[in-house]
C-alpha cells in the first residue's frame, strides 16, 4: 500500500530542531540495528501503548545508557492530521465503499422476504460488491447479524445456516481496502420485509432505529464546539440514545486511516484525546436488545476546522437509511431537514436503500 511505502515522501517541521534525521524501515532488524548504531543518543522517545518488546529491547542492547520515555506521542499526533491528499484518497474510497454496501443492502432487503438469504450469502454477496469496486482487501471481517445475531455488537462468523427471516433485524458492518492504502469502515442495517410486502416492522424496532439514527446524526446538525473533548463528544452523541431510555457498551467513535483503528482520536467515555483538526474519525452509536435485534449507525467523518471555534463534521459514508424503520413523528426539522439533503445525496450517488418520504 502506498501509504505504508518507504518510499513515500515524508514532510517534517523541522524549525525547532537544528539536525532531523528520518529513516523508513520495512521489515529488516538487521537494517534497524545497524541505522541505530550510527547515532549515539541520550535519550529515546516512543510511545509504548502501540509497541510490542522489539523496541524496547532493541534500545536497551544498542544503547545501555539511555533513558527511554515510554509516553511520546509526536507520530500520533502528526498521523491524525490527514493531508489533503490523504483525504482525496480517503473521500474516493468512502465513496466506492458505499456503492458496495448499498447494493449489498438493497439485495438483503429485498431478496430476504421471496427466498432464504445466509448470513453468509450476505456477507459474501457484499465482498463481491467490493471487488467489483476496485477492493484489494477487506478491512476486517465482515459482521453480517440477522435476527438476535444483529444484537451481537461484535458478531464477527457470519452463518450459512441463520437467515434474514421476513420481522427480522439485520445488521452489517464491514469495510475495504482500495489501491489508495487507506480503510473503510461503515455499519448499516435493514428490515428484512416493510416497502409493498406485507411485513411490517413492530413498533419497538422502529423505535431503537430511529433513536440510534438521531444520535448518530447530532454531529451533522451544526458546527461541534472545538473545545469539547473526544469523552464530551461521545457524551453529546451517546445522549440521544440515553434520552430513548438505552444505552451502549462500546464507544461512539474511533480514528480511521492506513488502520480501521487508529489512535490519536477517539470518542468514548474513557477518552484521554481532544477533537484535531482534519482528523478521520466514526461516529457510531448503537441499541442492542438480547436475543431480539440490535441497530448501530457509523458513519466517517473528517473534522473540518470552522473558524478557530469549531470543526464541521464532513461525512464521507453515504449509505441510505432504511426508511421502513424510521418514525417521522419523532424527528425535530433539524433533523429532517439535513436527512432530506442527505437522502438526495444518495439518489444522486445511487446509493439509497429505499425512498426518502420526505
Amino acid at each position: 500500500m502506498p501509504a505504508c511505502s518507504k518510499d513515500c515522501e515524508v514532510k517534517l517541521d523541522s524549525s525547532q530542531i537544528s539536525e532531523f534525521h528520518v529513516h523508513v524501515i520495512r521489515d529488516s532488524i538487521p537494517e534497524l540495528k545497524e541505522i541505530m548504531k550510527r547515532h549515539q543518543v541520550r535519550n529515546v522517545y516512543f510511545n509504548g501503548s502501540t509497541m510490542n518488546a522489539l523496541l524496547p529491547s532493541l534500545i536497551k542492547e544498542i544503547y545501555p545508557a539511555a533513558v527511554m520515555k515510554s509516553d511520546f506521542n509526536w507520530i500520533i499526533k502528526t498521523r491524525v492530521r490527514k493531508t489533503v491528499e490523504e483525504m482525496i484518497s480517503i473521500r474516493t474510497s468512502f465513496i466506492r465503499s458505499s456503492r458496495a454496501i448499498a447494493k449489498t443492502l438493497r439485495f438483503g432487503k429485498s431478496e430476504s422476504v421471496k427466498r432464504k438469504v445466509s448470513e453468509l450469502d450476505l456477507a459474501n454477496f457484499l465482498y463481491q460488491a467490493y471487488a467489483d469496486e476496485g477492493a484489494v482487501a477487506l478491512s476486517f471481517k465482515t459482521i453480517s447479524g440477522a435476527g438476535g445475531n444483529s444484537a451481537i455488537v461484535h458478531y464477527s462468523n457470519p452463518s450459512k445456516d441463520h437467515a434474514f427471516d421476513p420481522g427480522k433485524m439485520a445488521l452489517l458492518d464491514s469495510g475495504a481496502y482500495y489501491e489508495e492504502g487507506f480503510c473503510t469502515d461503515c455499519t448499516r442495517g435493514f428490515f428484512a420485509g416493510g416497502g409493498t410486502s406485507s411485513v411490517k416492522p413492530e413498533s419497538w424496532q422502529k423505535e431503537i432505529y430511529t433513536a440510534t439514527l438521531k444520535s448518530a446524526i447530532q454531529v451533522f446538525l451544526a458546527p461541534v464546539d472545538a473545545k469539547l473533548s473526544g469523552k464530551e463528544v461521545d457524551a453529546m452523541i451517546r445522549g440521544k440514545v440515553k434520552e430513548a431510555g438505552y444505552d451502549y457498551l462500546h464507544g461512539t467513535g474511533h480514528g480511521v486511516g492506513i488502520h480501521v483503528h487508529e489512535e490519536g482520536v477517539r470518542f468514548s467515555t474513557l477518552s484521554i484525546y481532544p477533537q484535531s483538526p482534519y482528523a478521520c474519525v466514526s461516529v457510531e452509536p448503537g441499541i442492542y436488545l438480547k436475543d431480539q435485534g440490535g441497530v448501530r449507525v457509523e458513519n466517517v467523518v473528517f473534522l473540518i476546522p470552522e473558524g478557530e471555534t469549531h470543526y464541521r463534521y464532513e461525512n464521507l459514508v453515504y449509505v441510505g437509511y432504511d426508511w421502513d424503520l424510521i418514525n417521522l413523528d419523532q424527528l425535530s426539522d433539524p433533523e429532517k431537514v439535513y436527512l432530506k439533503a442527505y437522502e438526495a445525496k444518495c439518489k444522486e450517488l445511487g446509493t439509497q436503500l429505499n425512498e426518502c418520504p420526505l
